[in-house]
């Protein structure tokens, strides 16, 4: 870089005469140059992926992912159209070599569209992507066939994220031993940014009960964010599903389904110009029921099914604008019903719960639920 010095004032300079030497001021001083060294600068690399098989070789996914991992730049990762499948299955290492593909470092990867380039975790058994604490844009991919406890397509964990022109579709956060959160995307302590995009037929369920637990909840069925920030602008959320596990015997609760399309809690969600259709947010059944006094079954309580298209509670704060919710649905879960005869001859009373509540927006604000409308929600 060249950088030029000049002695005395702006005035004398101004007053200053050009010379076979160069440029001289009233007193003399004469205008020097000096090129002086950059500090060190990494360019970023670019990985091309040439090869839709997955595995450690050269030219795979996962390959660059790793390659990428261990660089210290932004770099990117080139995807032609095809269909990636992730077969490498493992757990228990974020290094990205076997299971879901861990970022470590700061990447964009960039498909050739989310018609064209297809990534499919359903061999895996695990999700697509972890996100670790940085920055991972997303161009032009679909997302696909995930599965885990929490983000069945990519778990964000206190990262950036975004998805430009991208489809997550046919993921599913399955709760094991609890609750499943965010079929599509989980988030905590992190931003999700999400522009141009699908979310198609995702799910968030709870995990069926034994013994006598209460079932778990099914959150997010499209995004669950927690103490993070969710971006939305020009997207679409079809068809996706939080479901509440049922419960296990006895008087034990169905989980609640929370959030068919996104699941907030103690997070901002800011939502505009964007399309919630179809998505719905289902309780758990009861459990079977218990003999109460030797006249009556009582049986658990079915889940509530708690915003269609989208929850926000405890602190949770959330902004829609200009935006369309059509055909939500948000439906609470019966109690099972027997038909059975008491010990004195006469056929006992069926209990039945089931819970509709608001079908497109739910808000708990101090855990006060109310919808969209200001009015709460029915039981009956």
């Amino acid at each position: 870089m060249l950088r030029s010095w000049s002695f005395g004032s702006s005035a004398t300079q101004r007053e200053s005469r050009r010379t076979k030497h160069g440029y001289r001021g009233r007193h003399g001083n004469r205008c020097r140059l000096e090129v002086e060294t950059l500090e060190q600068r990494l360019a970023p690399a670019v990985f091309n992926v040439t090869t839709t098989a997955d595995g450690l070789g050269a030219g795979t996914l996962r390959a660059a992912s790793i390659a990428a991992n261990a660089t210290a730049e932004h770099d990117f990762i080139r995807m032609g159209p095809g269909v990636y499948t992730l077969t490498l299955a493992g757990a228990g290492e974020n290094l990205a070599a076997t299971g879901d593909l861990d970022i470590t470092n700061n990447v964009t990867i960039i498909g050739a569209g989310f018609t064209n380039t297809i990534i499919d975790a359903s061999a895996l058994g695990d999700r697509a992507f972890h996100v670790l604490g940085v920055n991972a844009k997303f161009w032009g991919v679909t997302i696909q066939g995930g599965t885990a406890e929490q983000g069945g397509g990519i778990s964000n964990n206190g990262g950036n994220l975004s998805l430009i022109h991208c489809r997550l579709r046919n993921n599913i956060a399955q709760g094991i031993t609890g609750d499943g959160q965010g079929g599509g995307v989980y988030q905590k302590d992190g931003t999700l940014n999400v522009k141009w995009s699908l979310f198609v037929n995702n799910r968030a369920i709870g995990a069926a009960m034994s013994g006598v637990s209460d079932g778990g909840e099914g959150e997010g069925g499209g995004i669950f964010n927690e103490d993070g920030r969710v971006n939305v602008h020009f997207s679409a959320f079809l068809r996706n599903k939080a479901i509440g596990g049922q419960g296990g015997s006895g008087i034990a609760s169905g989980g609640d389904g929370i959030g068919g399309g996104i699941a907030n809690v103690d997070g901002h969600v800011f939502v505009s110009f964007s399309l919630f259709k179809g998505n719905e947010a289902i309780g758990g059944r009861g459990g079977d029921g218990e003999d109460f006094e030797e006249e009556v079954i009582v049986p658990g309580t079915g889940g509530d099914g708690l915003g269609g298209a989208i929850n926000s509670q405890t602190n949770g704060h959330r902004k829609v604008l200009t935006s369309a919710l059509l055909h939500n649905r948000a439906l609470g879960g019966a109690g099972r019903r027997r038909r059975q005869w008491s010990r004195r001859g006469r056929r006992r009373r069926r209990f039945r719960s089931r819970r509709r509540h608001p079908q497109c927006l739910w808000l708990v604000p101090g855990g006060q639920g109310v919808n969209a409308h200001g009015k709460r929600g029915r039981r009956r």
